[in-house]
């Protein structure tokens, strides 16, 4: 995959000549660039060395019952590993050296992080007692008579003709919700800003009106066709 697109990368070198800067805008540019490091120009005895300094702090990391920096120090020296490979300076006598010791450290890394978190008691592994059900106070009644409301709406930072928008349609909607739900108030007013749009109801009555409604429902002899009316 990364030759083809390095491959692809030369291609788009030659088609466009003319568009240099092209090229950076490109999303295989990077790609392109570190596989000519990973599999040309990476020096081989450097990262050699890399990987033994590596594996080494690892070491003295778990002798210091250190899990995180030790495993942090395996994958430093994986990555050694892989461009060692990509360069195809890895032999296969080598090939098993270096994943018996990278294995080595793995396991020992996720045994120690094991001992560690058990001298915790594993505490993401605990559940917390349940807290005992707190009883419920009484809420009180509910109020009588006119109140006045207000509606709160938090935003991110509107755009300034937004803002405009944003309070007509709150108010709008307000009257509109109020008249649906037949409940009688007074004035209805918005304040907006970009962070905060607001909405008061001045005089707003507590609970809807009583209503009776009178249906007509079907005709008498419908409720004698299967059954005559008990006495």
């Amino acid at each position: 995959m990364i030759s083809m697109q390095c491959a692809m990368y030369q291609v788009r070198m030659e088609i466009a000549p003319a568009c240099p800067s092209a090229l950076y805008t490109c999303p295989l540019f990077p790609a392109a660039q570190m596989s000519c490091f990973n599999m040309d120009e990476a020096n081989v005895e450097e990262h050699k060395a890399r990987f033994e300094l590596y594996d080494k702090e690892a070491r003295v990391m778990l002798e210091k019952r250190l899990p995180i920096p030790a495993y942090d120090q395996l994958l430093k020296s994986s990555h050694a590993f892989n461009i060692l490979d990509a360069r195809g300076a890895v032999g296969v006598t080598e090939r098993a050296t270096f994943f018996a010791k990278m294995r080595s450290l793995a396991r020992q890394c996720s045994g120690l992080w094991l001992e560690r978190r058990e001298e915790l008691g594993f505490p993401l592994g605990s559940t917390p007692e349940p807290e005992a059900p707190v009883a419920v106070s009484d809420v009180g009644v509910a109020p009588e008579g006119e109140r006045t409301f207000v509606l709160e709406v938090g935003t991110e930072e509107l755009p300034a003709q937004e803002v405009s928008s944003a309070a007509r349609q709150l108010q709008a909607l307000m009257s509109d919700l109020l008249t649906k739900q037949n409940l009688a108030h007074g004035d209805v007013t918005v304040g907006a800003t970009p962070r905060r749009v607001t909405v008061t109801v001045q005089a707003l009555q507590s609970r809807q009106p009583d209503r009776s409604n009178r249906m007509r429902g079907p005709p008498a002899k419908c409720g004698t066709a299967f059954a005559p009316l008990s006495p």
